[in-house]
């Protein structure tokens, strides 16, 4: 995105700010419909990824469905025009209260243990649901991303699966689909294949079966320098359901779930610098925004490029970490930042901000959200106003 357009975004509407690029949201949407766009292919946004309406409609209208995990998330779905039938709940440890709503609005139900399908099969027997499958496959990631694997707590591990399909004869439920999420960041696309093979030898002795979904988690290089093999991926997926089709005459449905990819390049975060300060260890940059409104640092160590916008020609200088204004030592932005020399006034842009930043973000220590805009050519949309310090009391 342009400099300064992110400096008009600040003029108007003040800092901490999160601000997207619509056009370049487009560009990774049509990316993937190159890869993924057949008749026989559905792809599903994240809505956990940024649940923001405004964005939602544009995956809507780009043919997509919506992965929800929540009935929240739902909602959000439902409300930016997404069919019932297109949304596919993939809740985990879903409550009673969480099934009756996708009843309510007949979305398409992912179970994901034996429990729920007992659980689900009391509410409402003879229905069509799909089912999680654990293929427990665990590529390396970060721990807090590993959705596969022995100890996961997601999906049905092969080790019970007969006892899943026993719950959902009892019930006459009726396994339409079979899905499987084994991790996010993952850039290696062999761990898909495998994971889809598992899901295609289950789908052979069950003739009811109509789709299959691979799940998400494709990589996201946050430095810039790396992408993720999409070419590899559909070749790979696509080859093993024609040889399905040719083992076992039938064609099944192919169902594959994007967020952080197609989102975080088209966001950013822009802050203000309010204090420059010595310490042992060097300096550090405080601004207006505290880790809690920009937790993916915090949680997951994770790094993002970050560009001071006020940049005017000055020297470049390395600064030990950018902190903010919460009162936690736990509250650091970023480390080892090589940027230019910055001075209380100055705006930072935390780039690659699309994706798990607005939408982790609290209220904690009392300061009000930030503001979320868009920019779509010529003109910028607000999708959530800056809330008022008095607007976080309950």
């Amino acid at each position: 995105m342009d400099r300064d357009v992110l400096l008009e975004a600040v003029r108007r509407f003040g800092t901490p700010l999160y601000v997207y690029d619509a056009g370049k949201l487009r560009e990774r949407i049509d990316h993937i419909g190159r890869h993924f766009g057949g008749e026989s292919t559905t792809t599903l946004y994240a809505v956990k990824a940024n649940p923001a309406v405004a964005l939602l409609k544009m995956f809507k209208e780009a043919g997509w469905g919506a992965d929800v995990a929540s009935p929240g998330e739902a909602s959000a779905a439902l409300k930016a025009g997404f069919p019932p039938h297109h949304i596919v709940l993939t809740g985990t440890n879903l409550s009673e209260r969480d099934m009756r709503f996708a009843l309510k609005e007949k979305l398409c139900v992912n179970l994901d243990g034996v429990d729920q399908l007992e659980a689900f099969g009391r509410l409402a027997p003879a229905s069509r649901i799909w089912v999680r499958v654990n293929p427990e496959i665990a590529p390396r990631t970060h721990p807090y991303l590993a959705t596969a694997g022995a100890d996961s707590k997601f999906g049905v591990r092969l080790a019970d699966w007969d006892a899943a399909k026993a719950a959902a004869k009892r019930y006459n439920l009726c396994i339409v689909g079979l899905h499987c999420h084994i991790g996010s960041m993952l850039f290696d696309v062999r761990h898909y294949i495998k994971a889809l093979d598992v899901l295609l030898e289950l789908a052979a002795e069950m003739e009811a079966v109509e789709a299959v979904d691979i799940g998400g988690g494709m990589g996201y290089d946050y430095s810039g320098k790396k992408e993720f093999d999409w070419s590899g991926l559909s070749e790979g997926v696509y080859g093993r359901l024609e040889g399905f089709a040719g083992r076992t005459g039938r064609r099944l449905r192919l169902y594959v779930e994007v967020g952080r990819w197609v989102v975080a390049a088209a966001g950013y975060l822009v802050v203000s610098v309010v204090s420059v300060k010595r310490v042992a260890s060097g300096e550090i940059v405080g601004v207006d925004c505290p880790f809690t409104q920009f937790l993916r640092p915090a949680l997951y160590g994770a790094r993002h490029r970050v560009v001071n916008i006020s940049d005017a020609g000055r020297a470049r200088k390395t600064y030990f970490r950018v902190v903010g204004n919460a009162c936690e030592s736990g509250d650091v932005l970023a480390r080892d930042v090589e940027m230019a020399e910055a001075k209380v006034g100055d705006l930072l842009a935390f780039l690659d901000a699309g994706a798990y930043c607005a939408t982790m973000a609290s209220s904690y220590n009392g300061r009000p959200l930030p503001a979320e805009v868009i920019w779509d050519g010529d003109e910028f949309k607000v999708l959530r106003r800056r809330a008022e310090p008095e607007e976080v009391c309950y």
